[in-house]
């Protein structure tokens, strides 16, 4: 019984509850990029913006903007061929 309740949980605001945790992680992800970017740490940064794209974020927009800054960093390490890989 407690499993067909835990079923009926989860299907009710189960799924609801895990896609706002995975936008709140993609969001915070990408602010820790950004900072990291910003302190010169390129590498982390990279690795950072690349796991914040694995998620979902919040809006359509933030993703585009997540992929433009991860571009532009690529860029300032004159890394074209990443960039390139990365507006693909």
């Amino acid at each position: 019984i407690i499993f067909v309740i835990a079923l009926y949980v989860y299907r009710s605001v189960g799924e609801d509850f895990l896609s706002q945790i995975d936008r709140r992680v993609a969001d915070s992800l990408l602010s820790e990029a950004r900072q990291m970017k910003s302190i010169g740490e390129s590498e982390l940064a990279i690795q950072l913006y690349k796991e914040a794209l694995n998620g979902s974020f919040s809006d359509k927009q933030v993703k585009f903007w997540c992929l433009r800054d991860l571009g532009e960093l690529y860029l300032s390490l004159d890394r074209y061929a990443d960039c390139i890989d990365t507006i693909k």
